[in-house]
Formats: C-alpha cells, sequence, structure tokens
C-alpha cells in the first residue's frame, strides 16, 4: 500500500510539474513572439525598409498545449498583404515539421491557404502536386537557443521539353536569443538541368554550405566567422560553334575571288558553322573562409580547391594540356580589427540608406546621395586603410598549385608585410621609405614543358642564361626560384640586389641579350 502511494504521489507531482512547466512554456511563447514583432517592424520594416515592409494586425490565441497566431505582412510598392499564420506548440515535448524536439516551445510558419484563390489554373495545379514543397519552422530550446530549419521537398518544372529538378533537403540555422551567434548548415543532395536537345544540361551532388558566425564584444561580428563550402561534383554539357575548323579560315582562290568581283550573285554561300560538344565534370570542390580575432587583430584566410577536373571545355587547359586539379589559398593577417569593423559598418550604413531611398523611388536622391556617400565613404576608408597599414598588415598567397593532365605543375606563394610604417611615410607620400618598410618573401616552381605549352614563342636560350646566373634553379624538368625583398634590398636564390633598379637591369641585361 505504502508502495502505491509513494507512485501515486510521484505521478501526481510530475503531472503537477509537467502542468506548470507547459503554462511557463505558453505565456514564454506568447511573450517571445510579441517581442519578435516589435523588433521586426523596427530593425527590418523602418532600420532597413523605411516602413515599407510592415508586419500588422498580429493575433495570438494563447491555448495549454497549442497556440495560434496570424499577422500580415505589407507587400513593398502594392496594396496587396501576405497572410502568414503560426502554429505554436507548446513544451517541453514538442511535435515540430521537423520531428519531436525538447524544448520550451516550437513555432510552425504557413502562408494563410485563402491567397491559393488568387492563382491561376496552372499554378493552383503545380502547387497541388507539390503539397510537401515547404516546411518553415523553429524551437526553442530549453537553454533558449533557436533552432530554425527550413524544409524543401523535391521540385520539377517541365517546360517545352526542358526540365528543371531539385531534390528535397533541409536547411538549419542555430542562434540565440541576442543574436550573438549563429550557425547555419545549407544542403543540396542533387540538382539538375536537361535542355529541349536532350544534349545540354548540367548536375550537382552534394552541395553544403556550413559555418558559424561569432561575436565580438557581445555583437555579432561578420569579420569573425568561419564558412565551409564543398560540393561532391559538377558537371554540364554544352553545343558551341566551334570557330577552330579549319575550312572556316580557308582564303578563296584568286580566280574565285575576280569571279566573285566580277559577279557578286556567284559568291558560294558561307558554309554552316559546325559546333561541338563540350563536357566538363568537377570532383572535390572546397572552398572555406576563416576568420578569428586575437589580441585586436584580425587574422582571415580563404583557400579553395577543385580536385578532380575531367572534361573538353575551352579556357581548361594550357595550351594544349587540360587542367586537371587547382588549389588556391588567400589571407590577410594582423589587420587592425577596429579599422576593419568601421569599414564594414560604414557600407552596411549606406546600403541601408540607399535601400531606403530606392524604395521611396528617390532615384534623384538615391544618386545625390550615392555620390555624397562614395565621398564620405572614400574619406573613412582612408582613415582606417592608413590605421590598418601602420601595424604590420600582411597579405598573403600561401598555396597556388595547378597540375595538368600531362603530369606537370606549377606551384607558389607569397606574402608582403607593410613593416613599421608611420603616419610621415603616408601623409608625404614617402615612396622610398614605404619600399624600405616592405618584406616581400615568395618561391616558385613550374615544369619547363608546361611553360613551351602555354608560350608558342618559347624561348629556351633566355630561360638558359637565368639559370646560368643563379637567378633560376633547374632540377631536370623543374624550374624554380626563391626571393626575398627587405629593407630595399632583393635576394633571389644566393644572389642579393642592393635595388630594385639594380636587379631590373640584371634581369633585362639577361633577357634581351
Amino acid at each position: 500500500m505504502n508502495k502505491l502511494k509513494l507512485s501515486l504521489i510521484t505521478v501526481g507531482v510530475l503531472a503537477v510539474a509537467a502542468g506548470g512547466t507547459t503554462f511557463y512554456a505558453a505565456h514564454k511563447a506568447e511573450t517571445d513572439l510579441r517581442a519578435a514583432y516589435d523588433w521586426f517592424n523596427k530593425e527590418i520594416g523602418e532600420g532597413w525598409l523605411d516602413q515599407k515592409l510592415q508586419l500588422k494586425n498580429a493575433q495570438y490565441h494563447k491555448g495549454v498545449f497549442n497556440s495560434e497566431a496570424q499577422f500580415d505582412l505589407t507587400i513593398p510598392g502594392t496594396p496587396d498583404k501576405l497572410t502568414i499564420l503560426q502554429h505554436i506548440h507548446n513544451g517541453p515535448l514538442l511535435k515540430t515539421a521537423n520531428g519531436w524536439k525538447l524544448g520550451w516551445y516550437a513555432v510552425d510558419f504557413e502562408v494563410d491557404p485563402k491567397i491559393l484563390a488568387k492563382l491561376d489554373a496552372k499554378s493552383k495545379a503545380w502547387l497541388e502536386q507539390h503539397k510537401n514543397l515547404l516546411a518553415v519552422g523553429y524551437h526553442v530550446g530549453l537553454d533558449n537557443t533557436r533552432h530554425a530549419f527550413f524544409k524543401q521537398g523535391e521540385v520539377r518544372f517541365e517546360d517545352n521539353g526542358e526540365q528543371f529538378v531539385s531534390a528535397a533537403t533541409t536547411h538549419t540555422l542555430d542562434f540565440d536569443s541576442a543574436l550573438s551567434h549563429i550557425r547555419y548548415r545549407f544542403a543540396l543532395p542533387q540538382l539538375s538541368f536537361t535542355g529541349k536537345d536532350k544534349k545540354t544540361g548540367g548536375a550537382l551532388k552534394d552541395m553544403v554550405l556550413e559555418g558559424e558566425i561569432r561575436s565580438t564584444e557581445g555583437k555579432l561580428d561578420i569579420n569573425n566567422a568561419q564558412h565551409q563550402f564543398s560540393l561532391g561534383s559538377l558537371s554540364f554539357t554544352e553545343q558551341k560553334p566551334d570557330y577552330s575548323a579549319e575550312e572556316l579560315f580557308t582564303e578563296m582562290p584568286a580566280s574565285e575571288a575576280s569571279a566573285g568581283e566580277a559577279a557578286a550573285s556567284d559568291v558560294p554561300a558561307e558554309p554552316p558553322v559546325k559546333m561541338k560538344t563540350q563536357q566538363v565534370a568537377i570532383k572535390d570542390i572546397q572552398v572555406s573562409g576563416n576568420g578569428e580575432l586575437k589580441d585586436g587583430f584580425y587574422n582571415q584566410s580563404v583557400s579553395y580547391k577543385l580536385g578532380d577536373i575531367q572534361g573538353n571545355a575551352d579556357g581548361l587547359a594550357l595550351g594544349k594540356d587540360p587542367i586537371r586539379s587547382l588549389e588556391f589559398g588567400f589571407s590577410l593577417k594582423h589587420i587592425h580589427a577596429e579599422s576593419l569593423r568601421g569599414l564594414t559598418d560604414s557600407m552596411v550604413v549606406m546600403y541601408r540608406n540607399l535601400l531606403r531611398q530606392s524604395l521611396n523611388g528617390n532615384y534623384q536622391d538615391m544618386e545625390k546621395q550615392l555620390g555624397s556617400a562614395a565621398f564620405g565613404m572614400g574619406a573613412v576608408m582612408i582613415a582606417n586603410w592608413t590605421t590598418i597599414a601602420k601595424h604590420d598588415p600582411t597579405i598573403s598567397i600561401d598555396k597556388f598549385v595547378m597540375k595538368t593532365a600531362a603530369n606537370r605543375s606549377m606551384q607558389g606563394d607569397l606574402s608582403v608585410t607593410l613593416k613599421g610604417l608611420t603616419d610621415a611615410d603616408i601623409g608625404g607620400f614617402n615612396w622610398a621609405a614605404i619600399q624600405n618598410k616592405l618584406l616581400i618573401e615568395g618561391k616558385g616552381s613550374v615544369s619547363e614543358a608546361l611553360l613551351k605549352a602555354m608560350e608558342s614563342n618559347y624561348q629556351a636560350d633566355r630561360m638558359e642564361r637565368l639559370v646560368k646566373a643563379q637567378l633560376i634553379r633547374r632540377d631536370g624538368d623543374t624550374l624554380s626560384t626563391e626571393f626575398k625583398v627587405a629593407a630595399g634590398q632583393i635576394t633571389v636564390l644566393k644572389r642579393v640586389f642592393p635595388s630594385l633598379q639594380a636587379f631590373e637591369a640584371e634581369t633585362r641585361k639577361l633577357t634581351d641579350e
């Protein structure tokens, strides 16, 4: 009996606790959503769009386990409005369009179905075939973090023999209530297009874009972020005119030319332009970017990789040697943080003001404002770039590697640092002083066979003179060099030149002989 009483008491306590939690969740959901309406109108509608986009007629009907809300969005430039319905599920156990979740509450969005009455029959039929086209919503975790999602069903368009297909996918966005930290992930498993002739088209597979934007001093900072883009494969096929066909450039015999001058009607018709098929397939595509803040300075980097390139498209070959892979890395280091934020904040303010003017149709005022904004931005940019230049910034090509089908390669790296620049150097445009405070270091190598493929007039004797002068190193088919510029002095491999002019004179003499 005691065990039964204890069990009943336990169940009762849990029921009261669950009821209290649900009641608090319902209250919190209403409070948060009403605050969100006010924030949208102030920050977006008023701050960015000059009240051209407003959230109006907000209604909230609170229930114990579920609540309903709706609001109208005015559409810029039209008297129309869009009614959005919100279905709120009160926690702690939440059933959402993105599955079961644990949290305070969840919100699923829906466009008022009444809008369908305004669509034409063809649009209604298409939407009927894509009932699960979109699902948008978010839930608030017990730690108050927002977890938003955007689910897209499979999309198919077919028109006049052309076909477009986008696979079903889900995108996510996580952020805190203060918008001081954002994580995102956008994914697209497959996207394809097929032309009417079935000979042209393209496809991409396994595309993912994800990353995070962090805060600086409690404020979201786009310079303090990390991003990663990857693509499993990209392929396309197209038909292009083959202007390289020899018959298009064959000269007409003199006798035929004379006859043509005598009787224009006898000139033969131009031959039809031949078409050629170009096919390209690229696998393992990656782009990444990273920005971090340390001791008042930003370090930012971007890298690109095309891992496996196959095909015969114009522009994807050096001479007649197709490019098969490419890697490139770029970075900015020791960039004065306050000055960089000043540049980005000024750009945001300028674009916000221009957007407000364009929505009002004040294009003349917009042109005047653009001119004054550009002038003001110029002053801001000079001030901030000057500060950045005085704090020893470095710009680098961290990596460049290109390989071809014939197993030839080209690679290198380069870094440029301004060291110890002063106001007097910049204000007086003292170029000699600025040159003396430049630190440049780099190295590179290339297959000589690749150079010959790239340059139809490649002169091996000139390269041999550079090798003998110890400005270029030869190792079999590979040509390489290393150099450093410091305090106005240039070092190439083991040779030292007192100035840029002395180096230029030496190389000119060697290449002009």
